[in-house]
């Protein structure tokens, strides 16, 4: 006597998770790894705030202006007379420059902008300012 039972084969419906857990999991190692680390600013700057701000690191020369009217290039104590010069020769160095201006939230407007032109003037294209992200 052969007995004879059919299975029955049942497609299996719905996702496999297991394999999308590991991709999520790689993906959130991959940018952890690949992320950039806050900079430590050296200069005591108290930065303005602002709602959203983005942060842009590339060929970047770092303009810092205390409430002092203290200036500083990439971190180094400079003269207006002798800033012109310095981003002039920093512009050329690098393709594309970004200058960004770290100004005291008690610094005038004025001397932003007087900033902002000698920029211009040494053949910097993209100019930004820093804020401090609420």
């Amino acid at each position: 006597m052969i007995l004879r039972t059919k299975s029955r084969l049942k497609a299996k419906t719905g996702i496999e998770l297991t394999a999308m857990v590991d991709v999520v999991f790689l993906l959130i190692i991959f940018f952890m790894t690949s992320s950039t680390l806050v900079k430590v600013r050296a200069l005591k700057v108290d930065l303005p705030q602002a709602n959203n701000a983005q942060r842009e690191i590339k060929d970047q020369i770092t303009l810092t202006i205390q409430s002092d009217r203290k200036l500083y290039i990439n971190g180094q104590q400079t003269s207006v007379s002798d800033l012109k010069k310095q981003l002039e020769t920093l512009a050329t160095a690098t393709q594309q420059p970004v200058v960004i201006i770290e100004g005291d939230k008690n610094v005038a407007y004025q001397d932003i902008i007087s900033l902002m032109s000698l920029a211009k003037e040494a053949g910097v294209v993209r100019v930004s300012l820093a804020a401090r992200v609420q």
